[in-house]
């Protein structure tokens, strides 16, 4: 059913770069592989999109999918500009994007959670961390959906790093 959605005209490349990721993860690589072969990584400049496709790609796990999935990181790094203690996300294309679907926050935690994927020491994952953590406000990050996305990342980098065994007491 969810494959047919995906193929459906109503189907933006936001929703189907999602679906790809939860098939992922769901372990259903046969489903996610067609959808994944229809995007091409030179057409897309929508940061959140390359997320989630290069997400989907590291959760397969294979030779071939982490490739892929270091292919998506490098495009979006070109993006990326590093700071003293943050980063900034360059301006790209955000076509399908919406308050509730992809926000600025939203993005930037998608991204971290694919570089602490790939690379758990990566120097950028600090800093996008620490960006996101100066745009809480209130004890959330602009909507549910987006806290929610946050803090799936923050778990991400706890699992990678393997800091869920750090006794600070």
């Amino acid at each position: 059913y969810l494959v047919k959605k995906a193929d459906s005209e109503n189907s933006n490349d936001y929703l189907k770069s999602y679906l790809a990721y939860t098939l992922a993860l769901l372990g259903k690589e046969g489903y996610c592989e067609s959808i994944l072969e229809k995007f091409n990584i030179a057409d897309i400049d929508n940061l959140t999109i390359l997320s989630y496709i290069g997400l989907a790609y590291a959760e397969m796990g294979d030779t071939y999918s982490l490739e892929m999935a270091n292919q998506y990181a490098n495009k979006i790094r070109s993006y990326v500009i590093p700071l003293t203690r943050t980063v900034q996300i360059a301006n790209s294309s955000n076509s399908y994007s919406s308050y509730y679907y992809s926000s600025s926050i939203g993005q930037m935690a998608t991204i971290m959670q694919l570089f602490v994927t790939l690379d758990p020491n990566d120097k950028n994952v600090d800093k996008l961390l620490y960006t996101l953590m100066t745009e809480c406000k209130y004890g959330y990050w602009q909507n549910t959906a987006t806290s929610a996305r946050v803090l799936e990342a923050v778990y991400t980098i706890i699992k990678e790093k393997k800091l869920e065994t750090t006794d600070l007491v």
